[in-house]
């Protein structure tokens, strides 16, 4: 009996803990369950959300249904949800986008092998009554069968930064059937705001598939493509190290394609490696350039994708250079949050210059009236008796004021493994900037809550419930406050077991954020506020 006592006292101690280490600054109210329409064959698509007039509209799709959702964002109650049917049976989804204040729903269309047209219509979103309009308009018509991953993801489509304009982007299907000597054929049109079209045109990317790498597309504000490209000298699509002067075997480029000019810009670091990179576009048609950079290390034969620091370019509105920077991770950086065998490691490196931050990607880049905010995410796969498992570790947050310089940088310690093969999308973070502090929102264990910089973090696994946790950094000073807001697997006074997933977090005011989850009753909105 002794046994059982001291037991259920280490658990009602621990569960106490637990509880005491909740946030007092963050609170959440739970709303009321409705009906649960994600148990459908086949998965869903990507959820989209639209948030005006303290409603939220969602859009959810799979193969063989679409439903409008409408929320209210003071009650947390269900609206309406309506199934839409009156699209052709072999219709996909490609996008759903926001212009001028009107949403619209893009879907994809492939006319049969008789007449072998691939076409993208558009359906305005009725946001008051929650419903698509009648009319599908015809969008673009292409005489040929496209490119496409398993029918789906036909058409990459963005728009501007302040929503006028409108890109719609295609490869077509080369006729030589070799990547080493075929070339990339893409289909550009732009549109404005109300859907007329500017120009389009194909474009023949000057390097054979083998040699190309896309890594993004932008649309500027005056109509202009920028279009992102790692080029390879080899045919090797692996970062190496060539000739005697040890120079790197690929370049960055970005093509501006216009209505009637296009023009390349080299995006070099000279001595310095680019292995992350990324571009925005502001609404005053300013490019920043942005990523991180090695020195060149070698590791079996291939440049080292870990990391030595950051980088920017500046360009003006007519694409011509501002500055450009590099700004090094300090060895006092890569030291925190690791075990002392690990220091001991890196202080060894640093004295040969070696010291770097491991398997660091670029996620997030973002511009506003105090600065650049540039966010890069550890991720790495390991393998296991034929089973792949993702695993999402430390962020990076560099702030940089208007002329590239360094403000501040900080590490933000968390350790994240896919466990269940459907939780994914419960991993990594979510990110937005509200009232002067930046907020990273992730799932983690509850033991990192206090975390030492002497220590590493504990380990969460999805698929077994967490806390959801924030990072909240203020943009001027950098200083940082880690909150836990709840446990997914204790939601409310009835202790609700929820299913957290990162896409599902909307942005309601400065000061407020709500998340749909899933729980055993049905869906459920979580309205928590700071």
């Amino acid at each position: 009996m002794k046994i059982y006592i001291i037991t259920l006292s280490l658990f009602c101690f621990g569960f106490l803990r637990a509880q005491n280490n909740l946030s007092k600054d963050y609170t959440y109210t739970v709303g009321e369950p409705y009906e649960n329409i994600e148990e459908a064959p086949n998965g869903y698509w990507p959820f989209y959300y639209a948030f005006k007039d303290n409603q939220i509209l969602t859009v959810k799709r799979n193969r063989k249904q679409l439903i409008i959702q409408k929320l209210d964002t003071e009650t947390l109650k269900l609206i309406s949800s309506k199934e839409i049917i009156d699209l052709p049976k072999n219709n996909m989804q490609e996008k759903i986008a926001c212009l001028d204040n009107k949403y619209y729903y893009f879907y994809s269309s492939w006319s049969g092998k008789k007449t072998r047209h691939e076409r993208l219509y558009y359906k305005e979103i009725d946001f008051k009554k929650g419903v698509l309009s009648d009319k599908s308009n015809l969008l673009v018509d292409i005489p040929e069968k496209i490119k496409s991953f398993m029918g789906l993801d036909k058409f990459t489509i963005k728009s501007s930064r302040d929503s006028s304009n409108l890109m719609v982007k295609y490869s077509k299907i080369p006729k030589v059937k070799n990547n080493n000597k075929s070339y990339e054929l893409i289909g550009l049109h732009v549109f404005e705001k109300d859907l007329g079209e500017i120009w389009s045109k194909d474009y023949k990317i000057p390097h054979t598939e083998t040699k190309t790498e896309i890594i993004d597309y932008q649309i500027s504000v005056s109509g202009d493509v920028y279009m992102l490209l790692k080029v390879f000298h080899d045919n090797s699509e692996k970062d190496k190290k060539r000739g005697k002067d040890g120079a790197q075997n690929y370049h960055i480029e970005i093509h501006k394609i216009s209505k009637d000019s296009e023009d390349t810009l080299k995006i070099d670091l000279d001595d310095k490696f680019i292995n992350g990179i990324n571009m925005h576009l502001n609404k005053s048609g300013k490019l920043i350039v942005s990523g991180f950079y090695t020195k060149g290390r070698v590791k079996e034969r291939y440049i080292s994708n870990n990391t030595d620091g950051v980088f920017i370019f500046s360009f003006d509105k007519d694409d011509n250079l501002i500055y450009k920077k590099t700004h090094e991770i300090p060895l006092s950086i890569l030291k925190q949050y690791e075990s002392d065998k690990a220091n001991k490691k890196l202080s060894k490196k640093e004295a040969k210059n070696d010291a770097e931050f491991p398997y660091l990607a670029p996620k997030y880049l973002g511009i506003n009236e105090t600065g650049i905010t540039l966010i890069g995410e550890q991720f790495f796969e390991t393998e296991y008796k034929g089973r792949f498992r993702q695993h999402y570790h430390d962020m990076l947050i560099t702030k940089l004021d208007d002329k590239g310089d360094l403000l501040w940088m900080k590490k933000l310690p968390k350790r994240q493994k896919r466990g269940k093969d459907e939780t994914l999308s419960e991993l990594s973070f979510s990110y937005f900037l509200s009232n002067q502090y930046h907020h990273l929102i992730f799932l983690d264990n509850i033991k990192n809550i206090e975390l030492p910089l002497n220590k590493v973090p504990n380990l969460h696994i999805g698929g077994y419930g967490g806390y959801l946790t924030v990072y909240k950094i203020n943009d001027g000073q950098g200083t940082v406050n880690k909150e836990a807001i709840f446990d997914t697997n204790k939601v409310g006074k009835n202790k609700l077991e929820i299913n957290y997933i990162n896409d599902r977090l909307i942005e309601i005011s400065e000061s407020e954020f709500i998340i749909e989850v899933l729980s055993k009753k049905g869906n459920r909105l979580i309205k928590v506020s700071f």
